[in-house]
């Protein structure tokens, strides 16, 4: 009973510091990944070297203090230290049945097979920890977990061929099993294809770990501090093999030393690997066997797994819970045939096992608490919008969704910003695609510029236009939750823009914003002032529309050549077209699909009462639609028709952002007197749908408007699209009908 105790502690141990080995190692490589996406938005043709950088200099720190950690061990807690921490010597009780022989051949191993047996050691541990590593960097985490629980059947395969023993039956039906439980227990709808790189990487991780695993295993010894410093020694030595080949990688990316925030993930991720490590082979390792070992490990992925779900990062599924069952069902063949045998190490095998299948079923239990609702599926990003005044994820803000559009939630629109609309336009309910863009916005925006502390903002809009004004507002607010703090802003069209006033330092990004459109030639003189001042700064462009070819949008080119100059230049755009235009002609940067800044306000609750029916707001510029003549309105239907009205309650605050605030609110105001909006501009469009106000949005010469409106909003109810006056006016008196 005491040594199930003990095995159930170690086995929770071995859970708990491996899954904040792995959280901390993730957290490292994410660092890095937002330096190694900025020549292209394919990953799979981008230059590795940043990332095989930090994926060395990762393993090297895991080894290097693994080794130290180790080598002073023994001698900070000594033997009773040791047998306190359950690193007891093997007795002959706990020892595999070895023949007398075998005992003879093991003490009198020859120095140049204890040398062999060194160097198998630390190059497997090396080389694996490297392939764990960066399969985390180069490829999807679920598909490297469901290659990772393949390492069973590797390591039954490694074991059987080195020691000659057949795999009993029942671990042959038990294995596959498992596996299969595994990969469904992973999956989710909407998987990328990833970087077949990172799923060999994956696949050569479980080989090379096996191996260790296997050589550690006929290494018997009657003193288990000879085994901490055999331990010691294959991290000293796997550490010398990595240091050669990290110098040369950081030879090629030598910035990557200077990264603001490397270094403590990866202390961490060290001292939680080491921790892992000496469990798992320096205890759990020594009461079963190699397979067992395996099963044990695979296990602890999945209790890793619940933990993440627990943490509210992933979202069960139905196939995930059935899963589950087949996990249970193969732990349970492989299990029971152990109770009829009477040898002690079969026993505990047994035991082992047996805790490690109730914990795995105690936490499902426990889960059937936790709602796996929408709310609930968080990204590091939703952690910023807790922080937030006004409406917020504490309130169920989605309707009844799909398990695909639910397991949606999960995916990474930094890495596949193609899939970023996918589900926006199935939301019906106005708050419901705010909130939506919300969470789009802080996942992206936080691996964009989540690691900065100050920021530059230029090409602020100061006219009447009240969409300009609340792209402002958005665009603080986003700055205002990630805690960036915005030193230097300046005006449209930067000629007032001073940047020498600006102190150049790496915690300063550099963002430029998304009013206007790209490709129109009265934007080209700020951007290209901008990127110009700053080329050791990584600059953002805020998320915009291209105008292109529209007259007069005809400067697409300049506008690539300007972005591709940059060696760190990251273009957001806010609906599809404008993002394959990007892909196309931007090859050099970073293009992502994030919803208007705009909608980073949130929903807008106000109650006024309306004056008008309807209210018919009518842009007269080079925009306009190019039918001027309204149609002929029912009787009895109020209708106010007008642009933007500069002098309409006009306030001006104590300084630039103030007034820019009170500016907006009037724009809210405006809307507010009317039941139903029609209108061809497209932010008093996007004020409707932030405060839930029935609209329709007429198409412009530019088709932004429909462009915006089929990639994020064509499924919400209170609004609609239209191309002409006469079917603007159609929709509007049904949504007044409706609504009014």
């Amino acid at each position: 009973m005491a040594q199930m105790w003990k095995a159930s502690v170690a086995f929770l141990a071995w859970t708990f510091f491996s899954f904040y080995a792995h959280y901390y190692a993730r957290k490292t490589l994410r660092i890095v990944g937002s330096l190694r996406t900025d020549v292209t938005s394919d990953i799979k043709t981008l230059p590795h070297h940043n990332v095989w950088c930090v994926v060395f200099i990762l393993t090297f720190c895991q080894v290097a203090i693994g080794s130290l950690i180790l080598t002073i061990l023994p001698h900070v807690i000594g033997k009773k230290g040791v047998a306190f921490l359950g690193l007891s010597s093997i007795t002959e009780r706990d020892q595999p049945n070895h023949t007398d022989s075998n005992k003879t051949s093991e003490s009198e191993e020859t120095p140049r097979r204890m040398a062999h047996t060194g160097l198998t050691l630390a190059t497997s541990h090396a080389f694996a920890t490297v392939c764990t590593n960066a399969s985390m960097a180069f490829t999807d985490p679920t598909s490297a977990f469901t290659i990772k629980a393949f390492e069973p059947i590797t390591t039954a395969v490694l074991s059987s061929l080195l020691s000659g023993n057949r795999l009993q039956a029942s671990t042959l039906i038990a294995l596959p099993l498992a596996v299969a439980g595994s990969i469904g227990f992973s999956w989710r709808p909407g998987i990328q294809n990833t970087d077949v790189l990172g799923l060999l990487l994956a696949l050569m991780s479980n080989i090379l770990f096996g191996l260790r695993n296997v050589t550690l295993k006929q290494m018997i010894y009657n003193n288990t501090l000879a085994r901490l410093r055999t331990l010691s020694t294959m991290s000293f030595h796997a550490a010398a093999i990595l240091t050669f080949i990290g110098l040369i990688q950081v030879y090629h990316a030598p910035m990557i030393l200077h990264v603001e925030g490397l270094r403590l993930p990866c202390i961490l991720s060290s001292l939680c690997h080491v921790t892992y490590t000496v469990i798992s082979t320096c205890i759990i390792l020594k009461y079963i066997s190699v397979v067992a070992h395996s099963m044990a490990n695979l296990m602890k992925r999945i209790l890793v797994a619940m933990f993440f779900f627990l943490i509210g990062q992933r979202v069960m599924l139905m196939l995930n819970w059935m899963s589950l069952v087949v996990i249970a069902t193969g732990l349970l063949i492989y299990i029971l045939p152990g109770f009829d045998k009477s040898k002690m190490c079969a026993d505990k095998q047994s035991m082992l096992l047996t805790l490690m299948a109730s914990a795995l079923v105690l936490l499902t239990v426990y889960y059937q608490g936790y709602p796996t609702t929408l709310s609930n599926a968080r990204s590091e990003s939703m952690n910023y919008m807790g922080k937030e005044g006004g409406a917020s994820y504490s309130r169920q803000p989605y309707s009844v969704l799909t398990d695909e559009q639910r397991a949606f939630l999960d995916e990474d629109l930094y890495q596949h910003p193609e899939r970023a609309d996918f589900l926006s336009k199935k939301l019906s309910k106005a708050h419901e695609v705010v909130e939506e863009a919300k969470r789009i916005q802080m996942q992206v925006f936080t691996k964009v510029i989540g690691r900065y502390k100050k920021a530059v903002l230029a090409n602020v809009f100061t006219w009447v236009n009240k969409g300009d004004h609340f792209i402002t507002i958005g665009e603080r607010l986003l700055l205002q939750r990630m805690n960036i703090s915005l030193i230097y802003h300046c005006y449209y069209p930067g000629r007032d823009c001073d940047f020498s006033k600006v102190p150049r330092t790496d915690d300063l990004v550099v963002l430029i914003q998304g009013a206007g459109y790209i490709a129109h030639p009265a934007h080209i003189y700020v951007v290209n002032k901008t990127i110009n001042a700053f080329p050791n700064n990584r600059v953002v462009m805020f998320p915009t529309s291209i105008c292109y070819p529209t007259p007069p949008c005809t400067k697409l080119a300049e506008f690539a050549q300007i972005y591709g100059s940059h060696a760190d230049c990251t273009v957001m755009l806010r609906d599809r077209p404008s993002y394959e235009l990007a892909k196309k002609f931007f090859k050099r940067n970073k293009n992502l699909l994030v919803p208007d800044s705009a909608f980073a306000a949130g929903p807008i609750n106000i109650n006024i009462l309306p004056s008008y029916d309807i209210i018919w707001i009518k842009r007269n510029d080079w925009e306009a639609p190019g039918f001027d003549k309204p149609p002929t309105f029912p009787p009895g239907v109020t209708v106010y028709i007008s642009d933007w009205d500069d002098s309409w309650m006009k306030q001006k605050g104590k300084d630039f952002f103030e007034s820019h605030q009170l500016e907006s609110m009037s724009g809210v105001l405006y809307i507010s007197r009317a039941k139903v909006v029609i209108t061809d501009r497209l932010h008093a469009h996007l004020i409707c749908t932030l405060m839930g106000k029935p609209n329709v949005v007429v198409n412009s010469g530019t088709r932004k408007q429909g462009n915006y409106y089929y990639t994020w909003e064509k499924g919400i109810e209170t609004s609609a699209l239209a191309d002409t006056n006469e079917e603007a006016l159609q929709k509007a008196l049904v949504l007044l009908r409706k609504y009014g």
